[in-house]
Formats: structure tokens, C-alpha cells, sequence
């Protein structure tokens, strides 16, 4: 039997050099969210109004609206209305359900010619929770394996049903049958983000995986202060 001495000495020497002081997941998320905060998810962004091409005469040839895949994806999902005022000019408004999708308040208001448009923020995934997934300690050091998980909105399903024919569309029109084959990946990517456009359309959630370094200090386990 250990004599009271040997057991004093053996709880010293754990309070001073953290031996049975391991980072627990709670500590390491709580961490972690206190420095993340909400990540962001997916977002379209779409001009709404009076829009098209105003005062770019050197442009006059070129349709921003016909040629824009966010715009022709959210008509496409039932999110937006597009109707042509003139050559290039188009009024483009949201349906009732654009109008809900919509994150925060329209912005970014412009007046240039004919046009009188604004700019608006649909989101198609939003963050959701941390999870731990695990803790690999060595010595005075961590590394803690996470996952961002993001839920995918309403109008996130709605536009990745359509996403992949409309950004076909839009490369087919603005660069030909063989260039858009070409593109047809790279274009849906730039379109929906590479974690929607790599994700089956039955999924509903995605997780973003990552890891973080820790360091143990006298008064506890801390996010390393060399983590980016």
C-alpha cells in the first residue's frame, strides 16, 4: 500500500505537469465555437430590378441577365420572375417564395440608365453545429478533429435540381455545344460551390472536415496560438 507521503507526492507532480489533465471534447468545441462562430454557407447572389446592360456601350451586344446562371437558376426553381422591358433590359423580380428564401435586406442599390436594381442574398446551405470527432494528444500537444455541418435550405434543393441543365444552357449560349461539354463540371461547381456540386441530390446535409492544434498551458488546454 502506498504510504500517505507517496500519494501526496504523485497528486503534486499530476497538478503541475497535467498528467491525468486530458482535453475533453466539451472544452476543445466550446473553444472552437467561441473562435468559428456561424461559418458561412452557400450563397447566390442575384441583381433584382430593373437590370441588364445600362451605359456599357461597348457591351451593348452582351445580356448580363440571359447569360447569368444564378438568374436562370432561380427562375428555374420558382424564385424569381424575369421579363424583357427592352433589348437587354429586363425586370427581374422575386416570386413570393423569393421573396422568403431572401437572407437580410436587399442592397447594394444602383441607378444607371434604365436600370434601377438592387442586389439580393439567397443562402443554400446554412451552418448548423460543431462535432468533435476526435482528440489525439501528444504530450503537451493536440490535434482535434472536426466537423462543420451545414444544412441545406429550401431553395438550395430547389436549385440543385436544376443547376446542372441551366449552367449547361448558359456555357452552351455563351460558348458552344463542345466548350459547355467541357465546362459542364467546372461551371456547376462555380455555380452551387464544390461541396453542393459534389453532393447527391438525396443528401440534405454536408460536413466540412478539418483540424485544429492545441497546446497545453499551465492553466489548461488552448487553441495553439499559431492556428490560423
Amino acid at each position: 500500500m502506498k504510504s500517505a507521503a507517496a500519494i501526496l507526492v504523485c497528486g503534486i507532480l499530476c497538478c503541475t505537469c497535467g498528467c491525468t489533465k486530458h482535453l475533453s471534447r466539451t472544452d476543445a468545441k466550446a473553444q472552437l465555437e467561441a473562435r468559428i462562430g456561424k461559418p458561412e454557407g452557400k450563397v447566390l447572389l442575384s441583381k433584382i430590378g430593373i437590370t441588364g446592360n445600362c451605359g456599357f456601350d461597348g457591351l451593348k451586344n452582351y445580356d448580363s441577365v440571359e447569360r447569368s446562371a444564378e438568374i436562370a437558376a432561380l427562375v428555374a426553381a420558382g424564385y424569381v420572375t424575369v421579363s424583357p422591358i427592352k433589348s437587354h433590359i429586363w425586370n427581374v423580380q422575386l416570386t413570393q417564395i423569393g421573396k422568403q428564401a431572401v437572407e437580410g435586406e436587399k442592397y447594394g442599390h444602383e441607378q444607371n440608365a434604365d436600370c434601377d436594381e438592387w442586389q439580393v442574398s439567397i443562402p443554400l446551405s446554412k451552418y448548423d453545429h460543431l462535432e468533435v470527432n476526435g482528440i489525439v494528444e501528444e504530450g503537451a500537444h493536440a490535434r482535434v478533429d472536426t466537423g462543420a455541418v451545414f444544412v441545406i435550405t429550401p431553395a438550395g434543393s430547389a436549385v440543385r435540381k436544376v443547376a446542372r441543365e441551366v449552367s449547361f444552357s448558359i456555357d452552351k449560349l455563351s460558348h458552344g455545344q463542345d466548350l459547355a461539354e467541357k465546362f459542364r463540371d467546372s461551371s456547376l461547381e462555380q455555380l452551387l460551390g464544390s461541396d453542393l456540386a459534389n453532393l447527391p441530390l438525396t443528401e440534405n446535409t454536408y460536413l466540412k472536415s478539418g483540424s485544429v492544434n492545441f497546446d497545453r498551458f499551465d492553466d489548461g488546454w488552448k487553441i495553439s496560438p499559431e492556428q490560423k
